[in-house]
């Protein structure tokens, strides 16, 4: 991931850094509908939240390219999501229209996060009709777990380990905070972190 975003900056054109405006991307997505394969589906097992955090550059022609790097939570699959996110963007009148693809390393499986076994991608598309707000639609190629033979059983079990992963493409959407609103979900997790790893003790 990082030797990714390395290129990424090191491509990046300089007529773009030279003539354009810069923010600081922090937003914070969550999408439904995702495949896992954990029991009956329902609408709660696709939730999928992620936090970027990046840089964007928009020409004075409303031509707009950013990267940012994110981590999450695949909660249909109980794993962690990181990756780093290519972004193209384009203003229409008041509003922003973004497209995105980005490579993602799950910890599904048994080799964890990092893996090879759990590299995927996210093609996505995002619409902000105000700064702070966009609606988005993405097509997910990440692992994902078969289904289990047994009703309740966990990625956390040993069995689970030995099971094969899959990479069909699903499609999920979902509604994003950005700029200051994005970042209030972040301090959200990191209260309920930091509760979560004192009950523990």
């Amino acid at each position: 991931m990082k030797r990714l975003l390395n290129v990424c900056l090191i491509l990046l054109p300089t007529s773009l850094l030279a003539q354009g405006g810069r923010e600081l991307i922090t937003e914070s997505t969550v999408t439904v509908g995702r495949g896992g394969e954990l029991g009956a589906p329902t609408f709660f097992t696709g939730v999928v939240p992620v936090a970027d955090l990046g840089v964007r550059w928009t020409r004075p022609s409303g031509v707009g390219f950013g990267v940012s790097i994110f981590a999450g939570r695949d909660f249909p699959n109980e794993a962690t999501l990181a990756g780093v996110r290519l972004r193209l963007s384009r203003r229409i009148g008041s509003g922003l229209f973004e497209g995105a693809i980005s490579a993602v390393a799950s910890s599904a499986g048994a080799g964890g996060l990092g893996h090879r076994d759990g590299l995927g991608m996210i093609v996505g598309a995002a619409y902000y009709p105000v700064r702070s707000l966009a609606v988005v639609v993405q097509l997910d190629v990440i692992p994902t777990y078969r289904g289990a033979n047994t009703p309740g059983m966990s990625p956390g079990d040993p069995s689970w380990q030995s099971e094969t992963l899959q990479r069909r493409p699903g499609v999920s959407i979902g509604a994003r905070l950005a700029r200051r609103p994005g970042r209030i979900p972040w301090v959200g997790a990191a209260i309920l972190g930091g509760l979560a790893i004192m009950a523990t003790r």
